[in-house]
């Protein structure tokens, strides 16, 4: 048998020699007069050539930092401060959401709403600066008036009447 019998049947080797592309006819590229170095001016550590320094008004990073990641305060300021439209008496009024909340809130409170009451003087109280150290507002010292006594007595007598009934059931 001879040695070719033994191998694979393999295509002949293709032997690649690589050309040269043929000279271009233009002339070399030529640098402004700016870009020319100084005469024995060295290009080395720390020295750069001419023409790949940083140009005069040229930013280092053009496109700026990165933009970071929003915290959850920033976004919810973001979202609460940003005006919004609402009908309010036939017309529309531009506020911030959070106006408009609080708004709502006490819409909610007049109409009766026990919940809406307790956070929007929750909310009063938190944003009033406090007066006395800790105490309450002192009441005017004016008199009151025969209206205000029979407000107040015609309340009293409601709530006494509640709890009797309550007391009865």
């Amino acid at each position: 048998m001879s040695s070719n019998d033994d191998a694979p049947n393999r295509p002949p080797v293709r032997v690649r020699i690589r050309q040269r592309p043929p000279a271009l006819d233009q002339p070399p590229v030529t640098r402004p007069d700016s870009f020319e170095a100084e005469p024995g001016y060295a290009v080395g550590y720390k020295k750069p050539p001419v023409h790949s320094r940083w140009q005069k008004g040229q930013s280092g990073n053009p496109r700026g930092p990165k933009k970071r990641q929003k915290s959850l305060n920033t976004i919810v300021r973001e979202i609460m401060t940003a005006p919004i439209s609402i009908r309010t008496g036939g017309r529309d009024q531009v506020m911030s959401r959070a106006q408009a909340l609080v708004l709502k809130s006490v819409e909610a409170a007049s109409k009766g709403n026990d919940r809406a009451l307790d956070r929007l003087l929750r909310l009063y109280a938190a944003a009033m600066p406090d007066d006395g150290g800790g105490q309450t507002a002192v009441a005017s010292e004016q008199p009151l008036s025969a209206t205000d006594e029979a407000t107040l007595a015609a309340l009293r007598d409601i709530l006494m009447a509640e709890q009797q009934a309550e007391g009865g059931q």
